[in-house]
């Protein structure tokens, strides 16, 4: 099948296009196919995964428009709204606003998102439960009380049970066929029963009880009645008469010798009997715990349609039952055929089986091949595109066997108007990754049963891009034969990652191109050029610290752990001691923190004064010690009188402006959390509701999920030299020149143990593990994990690392069935270091951590700079004295204030001129440009300032430039530092501060400080006396640090390009 083919656009296509085959391009290039080919542009429907993604698939469209067709890109530029590029989410959200009536939703319904969801049916949950368990006469209270029972007694496993279907709605939803009674079960019930009275009989008068049993004697009915008792009776009898591990004795069982024929017959049948009777009574629970479900969510169901609101899941079942149960189905369809004539899909590995039934019902006549369309000669298309190898939603319910079921139904409709291509191209990865990723999936990604559709099949890659260089991959091995814990492991094994970053800094392993024109070029490798990918955040807080520890800068991208993090649990302690001053841990909390700073003794001492509370004591003491900080505790009080008429999100931001809470919150990610947290209170405070009502809000939100799983607030981190550490999810969809690929042992299962399993209308709550759902859910986990590190694998353009704990002659620690593959390179231990078979892939390698340490030593020690830092802190400064630490970068506010100059002119044009400096930016005005612009957003200013900030830091390079200061001062070849912080103890007091820049010319030092606003000569003795002390301070860090000849402070002035010498 050629490329070609898949641009006709009279035909059926499906596009199975691997990682780097530029896949999304080809959905572009069929969508632009179609509006050459003449189809109006309002008839063509795109479905796209996101809502970012449908926005750039429309900027797509439009480049790739006015580049190669710009009549056609004329026609359009004015009106993009007429592109229908959308998620299918967006898509049937207009459908049911279309026909608001027939769908039984409100005409002007808002969506709920998904934890106003989970809050809504928690809060159901809880007053349906309460409302049945008072009705004791119902059919409900008698299920409820069965339920109670099975769920130990306990209300909160039984809520975790009905809240198990919630969570797989719409899938449990869709129906539920009640338990039968086979009668291979009927046969081996009376068999059992038989067996029993006659050992019974023959002596064995403990056994008389259980022939009593419902599981025994009674239908289905008297199982559901008595099911926690019948549950009882089957462990009763498996103990009795199978071994431990749960088979048949071959030799009768002491106790029953004068029956050992009849015993060890009866043993058998328990074996047969036991799975069948444990199906059973799952799905009579199950059967049970979906009425209670079904009850509770049309309580759901009816506050939902009360307040005029729909759900994620609503989107799809309310849109299936419209077009397939709604007596006016047939207009419906009818309307949205004659709007449409072609449907595209994007990433349609992650479709799941109610949209693509959606999509089928409104294709049904287009592609029987009959129909409305036919009979007017129109040509009708669906063109579907993805990658099942990167099908990696199995948990939010995407079925990969969607794909492949799409694929054939199209082909049995309409063979000859079918086409099906999957591109072998891999544009994105040098040939070293594609060998070792043909090498390494051939061997895992295979289906020998055809009808097993979740299995994933791998087809090699073949190198497009057209680099020669061969790239690298990297097995990283850490080895310790004294750890036995697998946080210790964990540990280690992050340390291992942050020495391989640090020795691989600086050396030219990455490759870029300026132009599309231009070849490619190494280049050496910068931070920002690495991604760490992990399986799940529970590798995060190892690496992290490891990457501190090694002073390696790194941001958390799409981060989760929100709620958990320190500063959010600190502001969430402070609203908890407004709504009740008598919570102590919260008051001691704050106190504590840097808000505060109160010390350990302050609290001891309070003990011991009259209060009711740690409040009122602390304040007491205070008072009676006439202590300054008393003032605190009134400032407290004021914020306690303001609970009930201020806003919430506006106390807390007067809290920060009070206590300076964002100069010890300043790290980019903590200070976005905390302005996320802000977003939410202001929400609560739309809503109405008192301080009370949000903190219980909070708890009850926080406590209904896993607290980790809230998103970190997004940081642009765009332009900044960090590496990104980012979930494989997360990565999907992206590239990067370096991938560490940390935890590979620990890539095994792709989702907590669910405890209601589904597939199709076959349903179970908490299956044993012989179950034939708890199997086949346990085989497409394991085949989501091998797509898990297909996705991870083939994120990497240039370079690729994998990483791993080797456990000697047990391989690598945790790496299941990953081993098989990697076994092959037959990997031996020898000394520390590691031999392997080099025959399979070109451009692999292992290194181990005891190998590393030495590379890491050598070249630490080769590469300590000619004027490498000394220790910045002369004397350390005390807890006591942190109020006597005096800034000395001070004092710049008037002048921008006077020639109404931005201040965050100042604070870029630092940036810039640092990374000129250091060599982590090309003085190339495109690049200075586009780090400016990423700056400006970072430091979250004004939109509309932008431009303006942009425009005014390269008019001041460019004087700089002309008056030959750019090359002497900040891109000088001489020995030179940019930024240096010091604390200096001078006269008694500490002084702190960052010098823009000092350059050394043999022994002297010239210390040079950047001043950004515009200065008119007159005003030069003023500026000299109001920076003379700075620049003094200055000197004396300079002096203490590097102990020069000479020292020379100057003031350049970048706006007019001049030095001034103080």
């Amino acid at each position: 099948m050629s490329v070609e083919d898949i641009f006709d656009v009279t035909r059926n296509v499906a596009i199975s296009s691997p990682a780097g085959s530029g896949k999304t391009e080809k959905l572009a290039r069929r969508y632009i196919s179609l509006i050459i080919y003449g189809a109006e542009i309002e008839k063509i429907v795109a479905f796209t995964f996101t809502e970012k993604a449908a926005q750039e698939m429309k900027e797509r469209v439009f480049k790739i428009l006015k580049s190669e067709h710009p009549d056609i890109w004329r026609g359009y530029k004015d009106t993009p709204h007429r592109f229908r590029i959308s998620t299918i989410h967006s898509f049937l959200r207009g459908m049911l606003l279309r026909f608001p009536y027939e769908a039984l939703v409100d005409p002007e319904f808002e969506m709920l998102d998904e934890t106003q969801t989970r809050l809504w049916f928690d809060e159901i949950i809880h007053d349906s439960l309460i409302e049945i368990s008072r009705n004791q006469e119902s059919e409900e209270h008698k299920t409820l009380k069965k339920l109670f029972l099975l769920s130990g007694n306990s209300w909160a496993n039984l809520k975790s049970s009905i809240k198990e279907f919630f969570a797989k709605r719409p899938f449990s939803e869709a129906g539920f066929r009640a338990p039968s009674l086979p009668e291979l079960f009927s046969n081996l019930q009376g068999d059992v029963r038989d067996r029993l009275e006659h050992l019974a009989k023959a002596g064995n008068p403990e056994l008389l009880p259980s022939l009593a049993s419902p599981l025994l004697q009674g239908g289905l009915q008297d199982i559901g009645e008595e099911l926690a008792k019948t549950e009882n009776d089957l462990r009763y009898l498996k103990k009795m008469f199978l071994t431990q591990k749960n088979e048949a004795y071959k030799k009768h069982k002491p106790g029953f010798g004068s029956c050992p024929e009849i015993f060890i017959s009866l043993s058998n049948s328990i074996y047969h009997f036991s799975p069948l009777a444990e199906t059973l009574l799952n799905e009579i629970k199950t059967f049970l715990f979906n009425i209670l479900f079904k009850r509770t969510n049309e309580r759901y169901e009816q506050k939902k349609m009360e307040a005029g609101v729909v759900d994620f899941a609503d989107l799809e079942t309310k849109a299936l039952k419209l077009i397939n149960e709604n007596e006016r189905c047939f207009e419906i369809l009818l309307a949205f055929e004659e709007n449409t004539d072609h449907i595209l899909v994007d990433e349609f590995q992650d479709t799941n089986s109610f949209q693509w039934e959606i999509i089928k019902k409104f294709t049904e006549d287009w592609r029987s091949g009959h129909g409305y369309k036919m009979e007017k000669g129109v040509t009708s298309t669906i063109f579907l595109v993805g990658d099942p190898k990167q099908s990696i939603y199995l948990f939010r319910g995407a079925n990969v066997e969607v794909f492949e079921k799409a694929k054939r139904e199209l082909k049995n409709y309409a063979p000859k108007n079918f086409v099906f291509y999957e591109p072998p191209e891999n544009y994105r990865s040098l040939q070293s990754i594609i060998d070792f990723s043909n090498f390494f999936f051939s061997k895992i990604m295979k289906r020998n049963n055809e009808e097993e559709l979740w299995r994933t099949i791998y087809s090699p890659f073949e190198k497009k891009r057209a680099l020669q260089d061969k790239g690298m991959v990297e097995l990283l091995l850490t080895s310790d034969p004294e750890l036995k814990k697998k946080k210790d492991r964990k540990r280690k094994e992050a340390e291992t990652i942050a020495k391989r970053i640090k020795s691989l800094i600086r050396k030219e392993i990455v490759f870029d191109k300026s132009s599309l024109e231009e070849a490619e070029k190494k280049r050496a490798l910068r931070y920002e050029d690495i991604t760490i990918l992990l399986r799940a955040r529970t590798y995060l807080p190892e690496i992290e610290q490891a990457l501190r520890e090694y002073k390696i800068p790194y941001f958390v991208l799409k981060g989760v752990g929100f709620w958990e993090s320190p500063e959010i649990s600190l502001v969430r302690s402070f609203l908890f001691f407004l709504t009740n001053p008598f919570d102590d841990l919260s008051l001691y909390t704050i106190l504590k923190s840097p808000f505060f700073n109160f010390e350990e003794e302050i609290f001891l001492k309070a003990r011991f004064e009259n209060g009711k509370n740690l409040f009122e004591q602390a304040e007491c003491l205070l008072k009676k010690e006439k202590d300054s900080r008393i003032s605190d505790f009134e400032l407290l009080k004021q914020y306690l009188s303001k609970v009930d008429t201020v806003p919430v999100s506006y106390m807390i931001e007067q809290f920060f402006k009070d206590r300076n809470g964002w100069e010890f919150l300043w790290e980019p990610q903590q200070a976005a959390n905390i302005k996320k947290f802000i977003k939410i209170l202001e929400g609560y405070d739309k809503e109405g509701l008192l301080l009370g009502e949000i903190c219980s809000r909070l708890a009850n939100l926080i406590n209904s999920s896993d607290e980790s799983n809230e998103s970190k607030a997004n940081i642009n981190v765009e332009g900044v030299d960090a590496v990104r550490i980012m979930t494989i999810h997360a990565a999907k969809g992206l590239q990067f020149p370096v991938v560490v690929v940390a935890g590979i042992g620990d890539i095994k299962s792709t989702n907590r143990n669910e405890g209601l399993l589904i597939d199709g209308n076959e349903m179970v709550l908490n299956p044993k593990k012989e179950h034939r759902l708890s199997y086949l859910r346990s085989e497409k986990q394991i085949e989501e994990v091998k797509r898990l590190c297909y996705v991870a694998v083939t994120r990497a353009r240039d370079c690729l690392i994998l990483s791993g704990f080797f456990e000697g002659g047990k391989g690598i620690s945790g790496f299941n069935f990953l081993s098989s593959a990697i076994d092959e390179f037959q990997i031996k231990e020898n000394g520390g270091e590691y031999e392997f078979n080099k025959n399979f892939v070109d451009g692999f390698g292992i290194l181990s951590n005891s190998g590393l340490d030495r590379i890491y030593k050598i070249e630490n020690d080769e590469k300590k700079p000619e004027g490498h830092l000394p220790n910045l802190i002369d004397e350390k400064v005390k807890a006591g004295d942190s109020g006597k630490l005096m800034q000395v970068s001070e004092g710049e506010e008037d002048f921008h204030h006077k020639h109404h100059t931005d201040p965050l002119l100042g604070v870029v044009l630092h940036k810039i001129l640092e990374l000129l400096s250091k060599g982590n930016l090309s003085r190339n005005e495109d690049a200075v440009r586009k780090k400016a612009e990423s700056l400006v957003r970072f430091y979250e200013a004004r939109i509309s300032k932008e431009k303006e900030i942009v425009d005014e830091v390269i008019k001041h390079l460019k004087t700089l430039e002309e008056n030959g200061l750019l090359d002497e001062v900040v891109i000088t070849t001489n020995k030179n530092f940019a930024e240096i912080p010091f604390i200096l103890k001078h006269n008694g007091r500490n002084y702190s501060g960052r010098i823009d820049r000092v350059v050394f010319r043999e022994d002297d030092a010239f210390i040079y400080d950047y001043k950004t606003f515009p200065v008119e000569k007159g005003e030069i003795p003023a500026l000299k006396n109001a920076f003379s002390f700075q620049l003094n301070i200055y000197r004396e860090a300079v002096k203490s640090i590097f102990s020069p000849k000479r020292i020379f402070t100057y003031l350049l002035l970048t706006s007019s390009g001049k030095l001034i010498e103080i």
